[in-house]
């Protein structure tokens, strides 16, 4: 097996990033530190929320500093995000997994800026979060993410975003837990949204709706989901969806079962989550908030 020459390799690197990196748009951009991890931020010229951490190439061995600050300017501008751009450790000075660990790092601490936490239990807060933000609460509408869909008039340039009161006050302000209630109820309002138009196509309303996939490991989604459609869910216990159909038709192949009918019957597991009548009222009249923003959003480009 050939080996590499790590002094010759980073000459030419350090040759190449004196050409590409050429200009105003390599000088440093602002310090920061992600979790003991150097970095370098870029912000774009329009104030945003947007953000991008770009995960510089050289195969952990070589960086070119000069040419991936050029080139995060122009993703920044590209993509109107702000860019972090992590300088991880390098092999062989730094063995692995050293790299990568920097790399991790950096995301965990820009998970810990945008939403509180990184770490295992940060899926338990939030759902707390959800769960202890009233319905009826500060009105914030999301539309970022699922929609309704129409092949008709399905545009890249279609707006989204999330609509709430200017806050006079810092009390008027949303929370985290207002933002993630938003956007699963945008999810919610979408798949509402969808099924009404399933139903007035075919003529026959939907009386059970069956869910798989990720979004199973949440109650809060869930309950949301059941209380806006007002039909019983019909939850797959395993959440890797993908996976599992390929087990069932592993299963037929090898002859354990005879149908894809038999193979259901036999592997899947399946819970309900009951709708609550109770909270179809405000939800209701959100949705139909939602609905209207949805139509004006469709009306513009941008």
């Amino acid at each position: 097996r050939g080996t590499i020459d790590v002094a010759k390799v980073r000459d030419v690197g350090a040759r190449l990033d004196r050409w590409f990196g050429r200009g105003p748009a390599s000088q440093p951009g602002r310090a920061a530190t992600a979790h003991g991890v150097p970095c370098e931020s870029f912000d774009p010229r329009v104030p945003t929320r947007r953000v991008l951490l770009y995960l510089h190439g050289g195969g952990f061995v070589v960086h070119l500093p000069a040419a991936y600050r050029a080139f995060s300017r122009r993703l920044g501008s590209a993509l109107g995000a702000r860019v972090v751009l992590p300088h991880y450790r390098l092999a062989p000075e730094h063995r692995f997994p050293a790299g990568s660990d920097d790399c991790l790092a950096a995301y965990r601490w820009l998970l810990d800026l945008l939403f509180g936490a990184s770490d295992a239990d940060a899926h338990a807060r939030a759902e707390a979060m959800v769960a202890a933000t009233a319905a009826d609460g500060r009105p914030l509408v999301a539309h970022i993410g699922p929609t309704i869909f129409n092949l008709a008039e399905m545009s890249p340039f279609q707006p989204a975003g999330l609509l709430f009161r200017f806050p006079l006050l810092h009390l008027d302000r949303p929370t985290r837990g207002d933002f993630l209630r938003g956007f699963f109820e945008n999810v919610a309002f979408a798949i509402r949204g969808n099924c009404e138009q399933i139903a007035a196509v075919s003529g026959r309303p939907i009386d059970r709706l069956a869910v798989s996939g990720g979004m199973t490991q949440s109650a809060a989604l869930l309950g949301i989901v059941a209380a806006t459609m007002q039909v019983p869910l019909v939850v797959g216990e395993v959440p890797e969806s993908a996976s599992l159909g390929s087990a069932l038709l592993a299963a037929i192949g090898c002859g354990i079962y005879d149908d894809l009918a038999s193979a259901v019957t036999g592997m899947v597991r399946t819970r309900l989550v009951l709708p609550e009548a109770a909270r179809l009222g405000p939800l209701d009249a959100r949705y139909r908030q939602w609905r209207e923003i949805c139509a004006t959003f469709r009306s513009w480009t941008l």
